[in-house]
């Protein structure tokens, strides 16, 4: 006999089936790319619920912690291009 399935067990379930479609969909071509990633933050979202529905540690603690980073490393200044553009030698 299956054991019966738990809210942990159909979180995770969900999580892996996005994911999934997440490949799926990066690999049928350009045009998916925004809905392969929406597809990625929505499994994320449900591995996320997993943990929080089974953790025993300080759930808040742990939401802060996550929201830090993702604003630390979206916050991050993007790359500048050089001052000068390189001029071309001539020969």
């Amino acid at each position: 006999m299956w054991p019966p399935r738990t809210r942990y067990a159909r979180w995770i379930g969900a999580g892996l089936s996005l994911a999934l479609l997440g490949d799926l969909l990066l690999e049928a071509g350009p045009e998916f790319f925004l809905p392969g990633l929406g597809a990625f933050l929505l499994a994320h979202l449900g591995y996320t619920a997993g943990y929080l529905h089974v953790s025993r540690t300080p759930r808040l603690m742990a939401l802060y912690w996550a929201a830090q980073v993702s604003i630390a490393v979206s916050a991050r200044e993007p790359p500048r291009p050089p001052a000068h553009p390189p001029r071309p030698t001539v020969a």
